[in-house]
């Protein structure tokens, strides 16, 4: 049956070894009063309530006979198994029992041991918290320098509207205390307009430039503003379109090898913004490059392009865009008496007409 420990009061079997709250032995260690009915250790002399003396007497038997169990089990042999239980359960409880301070508290070692793991998985959340918030100031201290020496760099710039107000300071108070009241409003307008600059290129979207020519129409950086969100409008480059630009470019080197001049003239456009290293080159500066190649000793000329490395697309207008093409290639020179082999990178600009419109040789070294 359960009682309350003589020690501790904490609920417990009278059949248990001890009393899980404080180690006291329990089983054949305990008596009850006839007295008052109460439970107390059988190293007391007497009662605790009631003060009655007791008989040196048998500790309080189980709730269940043992005699009544020998019986059960010559009466019905189906009840063996539960009378086996008590019979295996009274010799345990009849076996010497270590000291209550001898006992180990396997309870108090769990906790400890759960103690343990939890303060180091305390331990690593705060180290990764921290490791993360260190990296995260780091990161804003970074970005806050940068902005700080970029607007730096352009109020400097502009460092000479406060020193070009000092003759206005040998008139009268008020007109003094004016000039220095615009001077202070432009230089907070130049801070904020480049604070909001910095701000939208950082993150480079059509949104963050139209807010920003919104709140600064005449500011410093419109004209940039206005050409990023051309940029950003311009549409994916296709495959047709990638395999158009190529074409455009092949088509002349295929002109040159063939010392063709119409077919050359064709596949450049009027007037070319960089060719060869010269600005504004004309058709006929593209025509005089291929004559220059075919020198007296040469009796054979072949370029040969290599994979396309880059096809970028840009926008002109609303509909239309212009192809930049970055392509290896190299010359082969057979002359009377040797061979050379010269490689090249080759910049390419393609306009919308499918014509190129610059067209730049850098030799590799």
């Amino acid at each position: 049956m359960i009682i309350k420990c003589p020690e501790c009061g904490h609920n417990v079997s009278d059949k248990a070894p001890m009393c899980p709250g404080c180690g006291v032995e329990i089983a054949g260690h305990i008596r009850q009063c006839g007295r008052c009915g109460n439970i107390y250790l059988d190293t007391e002399p007497s009662c605790p309530t009631c003060k009655e003396q007791q008989m040196k007497e048998e500790p309080v038997a189980p709730s269940q006979p043992v005699t009544a169990t020998v019986e059960t089990r010559e009466t019905q042999t189906e009840e063996l198994e539960p009378i086996v239980r008590v019979l295996d359960y009274e010799e345990e409880a009849v076996r010497p029992m270590p000291k209550p301070s001898a006992a180990p508290n396997k309870t108090e070692g769990k906790g400890k041991a759960t103690l343990m793991v939890s303060f180091l998985i305390a331990a690593l959340i705060c180290a990764t918290m921290l490791y993360f918030y260190k990296d995260a100031i780091d990161n804003n201290q970074q970005d806050s320098e940068q902005l700080s020496q970029q607007i730096g760099e352009e109020t400097d710039e502009n460092g000479d509207a406060t020193e070009g107000n000092e003759d206005t300071q040998n008139g009268d108070d008020g007109q003094e205390g004016n000039v220095l009241t615009e001077d202070d409003s432009a230089a907070e307008e130049l801070k904020t307009d480049s604070t909001d600059w910095v701000q939208a290129r950082s993150i480079n979207t059509k949104e963050s430039y139209n807010r920003y020519t919104a709140l600064h129409p005449n500011g410093k950086h419109v004209a940039q503003a206005e050409e990023a969100i051309k940029k950003l409008n311009v549409p994916t480059l296709t495959q047709a379109e990638s395999q158009k630009a190529f074409n455009s470019v092949r088509s002349f080197f295929i002109a040159i090898n063939k010392k063709d001049r119409e077919a050359l003239s064709s596949t450049v456009a009027p007037v070319l913004t960089s060719f060869d290293g010269k600005t504004a080159a004309q058709r006929s500066d593209v025509i005089q490059y291929m004559v220059d190649l075919y020198q007296a000793d040469v009796k054979n000329l072949n370029w040969h392009l290599g994979n396309v490395t880059n096809i970028n697309k840009h926008s002109i207008s609303d509909d239309r865009f212009e192809y930049e093409v970055i392509i290896p290639a190299k010359k082969v020179t057979e002359r009377e008496n040797s061979t050379s082999t010269i490689e090249y990178i080759v910049r390419a600009i393609v306009n919308p007409d499918g014509k190129v419109s610059a067209m730049n040789m850098t030799r590799k070294q």
